[in-house]
């Protein structure tokens, strides 16, 4: 069972560009992301992995 409302990609987005604003703000530079699986790609679950360099 997700654990969002109906998985839809507007909380994977929102979730991620949370996550990597977060890294950032933390002193991370030149954050990318990866998306691994994902409600936008027809997914059941969301998994990113997060590149920090610099």
């Amino acid at each position: 069972m997700p654990c969002v409302p109906s998985p839809h990609a507007y909380y994977e987005y929102i979730t991620m560009g949370f996550m990597k604003h977060g890294l950032e703000v933390l002193g991370a530079k030149h954050v990318r992301s990866e998306r691994l699986k994902g409600f936008s790609k027809g997914d059941a679950e969301c998994h990113y992995r997060f590149h920090i360099t610099g």
